[in-house]
């Protein structure tokens, strides 16, 4: 795992545990910098949340969404009781969808600057977020709008589109762009089953 890698999945993996906290049960850490006298321990406070949610707000400027009274429900209703990010930037000159999908799964947009399909932009690497979720047995699905269920969706038809879905992108996920990988179709899956 090269260096600009990690920093990325480790705060993916701080942004799935912190989410872990139940509403109104902050996760607390008390660490002190001054030299104990003794052994003090460090106090955390987790339970045991089942599932969590990424809602990707693609095309939007934090500044725009945070206490806008145009997105009362997300304001009023899910950032008292979520964890989200406020330091996200989209890297300079990476406009394009995929890219940016990519560096949530991986760390890394892999030197892509498009949102060209599977075929041409799948990755061989396992060092991305859902095969670390695989390893520490952790389930996780992507629920995709406009697809079948029935097939791996490496391809774009109607609503649904591969740039927004970066899991596919990964050779380990989709048994290298195999449509009919049993892994890809159990794990992504079609919105109307959320």
């Amino acid at each position: 795992m090269s260096r600009r890698t990690f920093p990325w999945i480790l705060v993916a993996f701080l942004v799935l545990l912190t989410s872990c906290t139940s509403p109104g049960t902050p996760h607390v850490v008390s660490v002190s910098t001054k030299q104990p006298k003794a052994k003090m321990p460090i106090t955390t406070t987790l339970t045991n949340n089942k599932t969590v949610f990424l809602i990707m707000m693609e095309n939007h400027n934090w500044s725009d969404v945070k206490n806008s009274p145009s997105a009362p429900y997300i304001n009023q209703t899910l950032l008292p009781i979520a964890s989200y990010a406020e330091q996200y930037f989209n890297p300079p000159g990476n406009h394009p969808s995929e890219p940016n999908y990519l560096w949530l799964e991986a760390g890394t947009n892999f030197g892509i600057s498009n949102d060209d399909d599977p075929a041409v932009n799948h990755q061989s690497t396992t060092q991305h977020f859902v095969t670390l979720l695989d390893h520490a047995h952790i389930s996780w699905k992507s629920y995709q709008e406009g697809i079948s269920g029935t097939v791996c969706p490496l391809t774009g038809d109607g609503l649904y589109a591969p740039k927004h879905n970066p899991m596919i992108f990964f050779d380990d996920v989709t048994n290298t762009n195999d449509p009919n990988s049993s892994s890809c179709i159990a794990h992504i899956r079609p919105y109307s089953e959320l």
